[in-house]
């Protein structure tokens, strides 16, 4: 039965790495063509925090005008429009006129001390998503901190509210607010913290440096919980050294790959040199330890843990 379940895993692990090979393979070869082409999709995102509810704005534009997008609506919004660039109703059945689509709608929000939002933005299916814009004005939650999956870009603040601008790649960034202020504060290349101690210590770990192209948000909470969001991680203050390291990994790897989280926990076992918890996990690793070069040379280390050629 050993034998049988190396063999799956073994397997599931080849098709992962093929996928990734072919996904490699057709960015290449996509970053070649000049021209004009779906990977250029921007996504401009307006958010207003009021008393009664989160106002949200998405305007996508650049879109293939010879396309028909289908809208994924999240399940907490409320009173969603939808409107083309000549301000045209969008229905399901016609194509967006011009190359822009704008939506409107609410997210309800209840009190509480710390807010998290995942999975809260539109998103169309079959559209990439080159560059995503977040501009947040906040009228009601002025006493606390916003962050979200992305670098932070501009902040200003004044009596009335609170304005945020986030800029990244993250097409569907999760939103962080809590109650208690936050301090930002930056780590190494692709790490930016929020902490409520100006004297926290920022570690440095040499098996992230694989992942500086990509962007991490690190809010420092307390306890020894994690919470994972998209592009955002929820760290305890009572995390050791080595567990801290690894939920880093995994939360890297979780926004790029979006897999089942025993495979998360092996791929992230392999860059931090720590042996998995997850027996799944540890069979895994074992049988590509024996099968497979997973030095930081080798070609499918670097295409697996790497979004960019160096």
């Amino acid at each position: 039965m050993k034998n049988v379940s190396f063999l799956l895993t073994t397997g599931l692990f080849m098709i992962i790495c093929a996928a990734v090979i072919w996904q490699w393979s057709a960015f290449q070869q996509n970053n070649d063509i000049p021209a004009k082409r779906e990977g250029d999709i921007s996504l401009i995102v307006t958010v207003k925090v009021e008393q009664d509810g989160i106002q949200v704005k998405q305007t996508f534009d650049n879109l293939d005008i010879n396309q028909q997008y289908q809208a994924v609506i999240p399940s907490q919004a409320i009173e969603v429009k939808c409107t083309d660039a000549e301000g045209n109703t969008c229905h399901e059945e016609n194509k967006p006129k011009g190359d822009k689509m704008h939506f409107e709608f609410t997210l309800t929000s209840g009190p509480g001390l710390s807010m998290l939002l995942n999975d809260w933005m539109i998103i169309l299916k079959d559209a990439t998503i080159k560059k995503t814009r977040i501009q947040l004005a906040d009228q009601y939650f002025k006493r606390g901190t916003w962050s979200a999956g992305l670098p932070l870009k501009g902040y200003k603040q004044t009596e009335s509210l609170h304005y945020y601008v986030f800029e990244g790649e993250n097409s569907s960034p999760s939103l962080y607010w809590q109650e208690k202020p936050l301090i930002k504060l930056t780590g190494q290349k692709g790490i930016d913290y929020y902490t409520a101690k100006k004297d926290q210590v920022i570690y440095k770990f040499d098996s992230l440096e694989t992942f500086s192209d990509n962007h991490l948000a690190v809010v420092i909470i307390d306890g020894k919980r994690t919470v994972r969001g998209n592009g955002l991680l929820l760290a305890g203050n009572e995390l050791t050294d080595k567990e801290f390291e690894q939920d880093l990994a995994v939360a890297f790897l979780s926004s790029k790959f979006g897999t089942e989280e025993w495979i998360l926990e092996a791929l992230a076992s392999m860059v931090t040199k720590q042996e998995p918890e997850n027996e799944k996990s540890r069979a895994m690793v074992e049988e590509l330890e024996k099968k497979f070069d997973f030095t930081r040379n080798s070609c499918l280390y670097q295409l697996l843990f790497q979004t960019r050629s160096p």
